[in-house]
């Protein structure tokens, strides 16, 4: 089950899974390789809330 589902008054909203993924080394591949995963996979964000953990300027950088 990807996800599941919240109903209130006007709107049903389904809640999808946080997935937290660690960065790494941040002068290793990890960064580089995340970025390039998720723009690679955009379904990725049709069964999850990928939530990148780590230093945002390193991972700005590695999406340049």
């Amino acid at each position: 089950m990807p996800g599941s589902s919240i109903k209130d008054n006007q709107h049903e909203a389904r809640v999808l899974p946080r997935l937290a993924i660690t960065m790494g080394d941040p002068a290793g591949v990890g960064p580089e390789i995340i970025v390039k995963a998720l723009r690679e996979h955009p379904e990725v964000f049709e069964r999850c809330r990928p939530l990148v953990i780590g230093d945002s300027r390193i991972l700005n950088r590695a999406a340049d």
